[in-house]
């Protein structure tokens, strides 16, 4: 899919009887991109999907890192993605087991996008691989089963990192601090964030990607985070099946935040304090939405269904020279 630079987005939502899973499309990156906090653990397969829709062949390291620490195996060390190919790397059967895993792939050649497909039974998510940052924004949703956020520094130091919870009682600052080792990644206890929150803050002092995963009895959805917050939002896809718009007002300032179908049809308008979040549920099916705030917001969407539940963050619109 091709679309202009910084204006258009594209995302995918799966849905049938027995399936729901959502997607938001990730920009080329012609750098080191990676995922966070996927699972090998008993009874979960796990597919890295490396897609070269390019001309020119590709070759990537895959770097992993799990509870145990940096793991290693000759079959990653090398990956040839051919031409207008897609490769498929079974992790779950090159490093089973692990409880988190978290992923860097580095190219060596050419351009590929990255990301992993982690299912048991019939329950399925992806997460996509993104370029490492050092500011995250993720939903927290109230699945009543708490997320799984899992913080991966990429440059094999020790790094520093808070996080800071927005919800009902506004933005509660560094509710969690502390430092990484270097080669690890740290899992956020979510259960011990103040009551009421629906999104967090991630600040590290290195680069690092940072997920929020769902995984329970009948449900798995993932998304990395969002790197920044702005003033509008696309999210094409979010008006599927129990569609739900997440927003979180990052600034210090109340957001009068407006709601605009893509489709052109409806309207809606919501003020929401500062360091507060509102979700909004969107129904039927539809193209999407887009955002529109007089103050930085963060947006992030979900579809839910008796076949499961589905998690991803918006697509930022930035001006030139943010």
């Amino acid at each position: 899919v091709d679309l202009p630079a910084g204006g258009g987005a594209a995302s995918i939502v799966t849905a049938s009887d027995l399936i729901l899973t959502a997607a938001v499309c990730t920009p080329p990156a012609h750098g080191e991109v990676a995922i966070a906090g996927v699972s090998t653990a008993s009874g979960e397969a796990l597919d890295l999907v490396l897609a070269n829709p390019y001309t020119n062949d590709a070759v990537v390291e895959i770097r992993t890192v799990s509870e145990a620490g940096v793991d290693s195996a000759s079959e990653l060390e090398s990956v040839l993605i051919p031409a207008r190919s897609v490769v498929v790397v079974d992790l779950a059967q090159i490093l089973p087991l692990r409880n988190r895993l978290s992923i860097e792939i580095v190219p060596a050649r050419g351009v590929v996008h990255a990301a992993a497909v982690q299912s048991s039974g019939n329950e399925r998510m992806v997460v996509e691989a993104v370029e490492p940052g050092e500011r995250w924004l993720l939903p927290i949703p109230g699945t009543g089963i708490p997320p799984i956020v899992t913080i991966f520094p990429t440059q094999g130091l020790d790094v520093d990192y808070t996080v800071d919870a927005f919800g009902e009682s506004g933005l509660t600052e560094s509710v969690s601090t502390g430092t990484i080792a270097a080669d690890q990644h740290f899992v956020l206890d979510t259960s011990q964030l103040p009551e009421g929150t629906s999104a967090i803050r991630v600040t590290t002092t290195g680069a690092s990607v940072v997920s929020s995963i769902i995984e329970g009895e009948t449900l798995r959805a993932g998304t990395p985070g969002a790197s920044t917050s702005a003033a509008e939002w696309l999210v094409p896809g979010s008006a599927g099946p129990g569609g739900t718009l997440r927003i979180a007002n990052t600034s210090g300032l109340d957001a009068q935040v407006v709601v605009r179908s893509l489709a052109g049809d409806s309207e809606q308008t919501v003020t929401i304090p500062a360091g507060g979040t509102s979700a909004l549920p969107v129904a039927g099916i539809g193209p999407g939405y887009r955002i529109v705030s007089d103050s930085d917001v963060f947006v992030a969407w979900s579809v839910s269904s008796d076949a499961g539940f589905g998690l991803a963050v918006g697509r930022p619109v930035l001006t030139a020279g943010e």
